[in-house]
C-alpha cells in the first residue's frame, strides 16, 4: 500500500496518494513515513491546511527527522507563524545542515529578528544550495510586491 501510495505520489493523483497513505498509518513501521507523505500530498493537492497538520504530526513523531521538521517550518512560515517555525527547527541546528540554517535563519529574520548569523553559516557551508534559495526568496518577494502594486510597474 506504501508502494502503491508512492506511486500515485509520482504520476501527480494526490488524491490517491492521499487515499493510500491514510491506510499505512495504521502500520506502525511506515506510520512517520505515511504521515509526512499525507502531508506532501495534502501540500501538493493545495491543501496547506491539512499538509500543515500531517507535517507537524510527522515531527512529533519523529523530532529529529530533517525532512518533517523542515516541511512543517516551511508551512508554518507559509502562514506568517515565523516563531512556531524557528522553534521546531532550534533543536536541529546541532546538525548543521545548510537547509536547516537557512530555514532557521529566515524563519527568525521573517519574525523580525537577526537570523543572520544562520544565513551566514548556511551560505558557508553551501553556496550553491544557499544561492538557490535566496534566488527562490527574491523571486517570491518580487511577486509580492508586484500583486500589492509596490514595486513600480504595476
Amino acid at each position: 500500500q506504501y508502494t502503491a501510495g508512492l506511486f500515485a505520489y509520482a504520476q501527480a493523483d494526490f488524491a490517491a496518494a492521499v487515499s493510500w497513505f491514510a491506510k499505512v498509518r495504521t502500520d506502525q513501521t511506515l506510520k512517520n513515513d505515511a504521515t509526512y507523505m499525507l502531508a506532501l500530498s495534502y501540500q501538493q493537492a493545495g491543501q496547506p491546511t491539512k499538509a500543515l497538520a500531517f507535517a507537524l504530526t510527522a515531527h512529533d513523531l519523529a523530532p529529529k527527522q530533517l525532512d518533517a521538521a523542515l516541511l512543517a517550518a516551511d508551512l508554518l512560515m507559509a502562514n506568517d507563524v515565523f516563531d512556531a517555525a524557528a522553534r521546531v527547527l532550534k533543536p536541529l541546528l546541532a546538525t548543521e545542515q545548510p537547509q536547516v540554517l537557512f530555514t532557521y535563519g529566515m524563519a527568525l529574520s521573517a519574525a523580525g529578528k537577526d537570523g543572520s548569523h544562520y544565513l551566514n553559516k548556511a551560505k558557508a557551508l553551501d553556496p550553491k544550495g544557499y544561492d538557490q534559495k535566496a534566488n527562490i526568496v527574491a523571486d517570491i518577494n518580487r511577486f509580492l510586491r508586484l500583486q500589492e502594486g509596490q514595486d513600480g510597474h504595476a
